[in-house]
């Protein structure tokens, strides 16, 4: 039910979100699927940015590398922050 919830809200937001907030959160997407994907044996504790990596980021976003690396790193912090 919460992810259902989540959902919606992300729904009725997401209008209001500039291009870099909207993939800003298209990344901290990905990492969190790339997290879920670790077997619990070698998970870390927390999400690692890293786990998604600059090319595929920018491939994902159409963006230059150095962008990439910004909206990853924001995406990291979104992540950390809740």
């Amino acid at each position: 039910m919460a992810a259902i919830e989540a959902a919606a809200l992300e729904r009725r937001t997401l209008p209001r979100l500039t291009l870099v907030e909207r993939a800003v959160r298209k990344v901290a997407r990905m990492i969190l699927a790339a997290h879920h994907l670790i077997p619990a044996s070698r998970k870390p504790p927390a999400p690692d940015m890293y786990a998604v990596s600059l090319e595929t980021a920018q491939e994902a976003l159409g963006v230059f590398h150095t962008a990439a690396g910004q909206r990853r790193q924001a995406a990291a912090d979104l992540i950390a922050t809740g």
